[in-house]
């Protein structure tokens, strides 16, 4: 009787080939879960920078032209934000928005982009479209057909574009009206 005091190279060899098809199946799957995963969570930031948006202009903290923009009359407003402090013009307003967090999930990368909202009707009737911009410096972000912006009802992760999102550009004043006005907040 032989005595044996470990594996044969076929059974180990087999094992290996063994473990390589388990990792070949599994990768690819938990890659694919971790990438919706980052989908949603970019989607999240983009609804949280929005909701603050919204709950700072109720607040009565988003001024424009030196008015406030919850007294402001009907028109477009914009609210650039980015998360970059480093050279070239820089919009803090990130800080205001989100207290922590707010970067991209896609490596934790600087995010710039904008709220704008546009403000109809008359002050017992007033409707309030929000819209939202969002995009990071490897070029993740929102891309709404070739548009950078969507309404912050229609956002969801098919949204969403890796390395392809447009930079954020504001959408054109309708035919006869001025342009968006630039507001900061309080």
């Amino acid at each position: 009787m032989r005595n044996k005091r470990g594996f044969t190279l076929v059974e180990l060899l087999a094992t290996i080939t063994i473990l390589g098809v388990i990792m070949m199946i599994a990768v690819p799957t938990v890659s694919i879960y971790i990438n919706k995963s980052k989908v949603d969570s970019f989607v999240y930031t983009a609804k949280q920078y929005e909701k603050s948006a919204e709950d700072l202009y109720l607040l009565d903290r988003i001024q424009c032209n030196g008015l406030s923009a919850f007294e402001s009359g009907n028109g477009s407003y914009v609210v650039w934000f980015t998360t970059n402090s480093s050279g070239g013009v820089v919009y803090n307003n990130y800080k205001k928005l989100i207290k922590e967090g707010g970067k991209s999930p896609f490596g934790n990368i600087d995010v710039a982009g904008f709220i704008y909202f546009v403000k109809t009707g008359d002050s017992e009737d007033e409707t309030i479209n929000w819209y939202i911009s969002l995009r990071d410096a490897e070029g993740n972000g929102i891309k709404n057909g070739s548009n950078s912006y969507v309404n912050i009802n229609e956002l969801n992760s098919s949204k969403i574009v890796r390395k392809d999102a447009p930079m954020p550009t504001v959408p054109p004043a309708p035919v006869g009206e001025a342009g968006a006005i630039s507001c900061n907040i309080n």
